[in-house]
């Protein structure tokens, strides 16, 4: 969602299978160069600011995007839903393969149904 400062909130939650617990951690992001770019810094942690790069997104519905940081050390194939198309994600990690990410260290995570 917008912040009142012009930025983006964001949200990152993850659970643990280990322990049973969500965890989430609130940031904020802001634009860092043309809107239609997909250009981001994110904080998570102060004044402490990592990029965030949107190489591939789904125009249409934005069912998913495919992001990295400002170099090839970090790729993200990120959904909306539990499971991401089979094809879909064959052909953005072709991509990333195509763009110099060592896609071998991808790890798919398991998704688990959203308990509150």
């Amino acid at each position: 969602s917008l912040r009142d400062d012009g930025g983006i909130r964001v949200i990152n939650r993850g659970f643990n299978e280990t322990n049973g617990e969500w965890k989430q951690a609130i940031g904020r992001a802001y634009v860092t160069g043309a809107a239609d770019v997909g250009a981001l810094k994110v904080s998570f942690f102060g004044p402490f600011y990592g990029g965030y790069n949107i190489i591939a997104l789904d125009r249409d519905g934005y069912r998913w995007a495919m992001v990295c940081g400002p170099s090839r050390d970090y790729l993200w194939i990120l959904a909306r839903s539990p499971r991401l198309d089979r094809e879909v994600y064959r052909q953005l990690v072709a991509r990333a393969r195509q763009l110099g990410f060592a896609v071998e260290g991808l790890i798919e995570v398991r998704q688990v149904p959203e308990a509150h």
